[in-house]
């Protein structure tokens, strides 16, 4: 019996079918259905009953899934704590986040740690793949193959050049804001503006975070980021940021294993001990 048999029949356990199990795995479905044969063959019993809406477990199925979960784990676990002492940590993050939590600790920790900046939908895929350890996302993530482990509550402002600017100044200055329709930051944004029914104003998109906040320390634009973005150069707008919601940042890792590593567990705390 092969690990990856077992990584084959977990899949299509999970997706109730074999068609989207070898879709997920990038495999051609005949691969995938003989796989599944060859494991019946092994045990000497039928695993599934076909149905027209895919397969659904017999109870030697039920069985070999149940010691499935525990081996796949126990893999997973042995293969985290016997490579992380042969490399650094691989850490995902998005673009602010790099920015604001990663960029002090890259610096000073370079050979141990490895940081990967994407945007959250490939963040999720590199880790599910695991090719990263863990990730660290400004969102809330429902996915049934990573889990949350930890989050914390920032603050954000509208950010200026150093001018406490009011309602009446919002119009009249580009507004900078990601891409990414499903960034925090612009969402605030957004309602920010509609609640305040602020209208004609100029909406300026990038796709990286670097130009935002030069332009914000040259006066060219303001734009609604964590606090803990602002330079010497830039102040946040008082008047009008009390009543942005906070964001909530959370470290993600996969759901497979109950064991967080010690390399992930020091990663938590260098970044998260002035909130822990």
């Amino acid at each position: 019996m092969e690990s990856n048999d077992l990584k084959i029949f977990a899949r299509v356990v999970q997706l109730g079918s074999i068609s989207r199990a070898a879709e997920a795995l990038g495999y051609v479905q005949s691969n995938v259905t003989s796989r599944i044969k060859a494991l019946e063959e092994e045990l000497g019993t039928p695993l599934f009953t076909r149905t027209n809406r895919g397969v659904q477990l017999l109870p030697a199925g039920e069985l070999l899934y149940e010691y499935t979960q525990k081996i796949l784990t126990l893999m997973n676990e042995a293969v985290s704590v016997i490579s992380s002492g042969n490399r650094g940590l691989r850490v995902g993050a998005t673009p602010a986040i790099t920015t604001g939590y990663l960029s002090k600790l890259m610096m000073a920790d370079s050979a141990n740690l490895s940081v990967y900046t994407r945007p959250a939908d490939e963040l999720i895929s590199l880790l599910i793949q695991n090719e990263l350890d863990c990730i660290l996302l400004n969102r809330s993530v429902k996915h049934r193959e990573i889990k949350s482990i930890i989050s914390h509550e920032e603050t954000i402002g509208w950010l200026t050049n150093g001018d406490d600017i009011g309602i009446d100044d919002v119009s009249r200055l580009p507004i900078l804001v990601s891409r990414d329709q499903h960034c925090p930051y612009r969402l605030a944004t957004l309602d920010f503006l509609k609640r305040y029914e602020i209208k004609n104003y100029s909406l300026v998109e990038y796709d990286i975070i670097e130009p935002i906040l030069i332009r914000i320390e040259n006066g060219s634009g303001i734009a609604v980021l964590p606090k803990r973005l602002m330079s010497e150069k830039m102040a946040c707008a008082s008047a009008i940021s009390s009543d942005l919601p906070p964001v909530k940042i959370h470290c993600y890792m996969k759901t497979e294993g109950t064991e967080i590593s010690p390399g992930i567990q020091e990663f938590i705390h260098r970044i998260f001990s002035e909130y822990l």
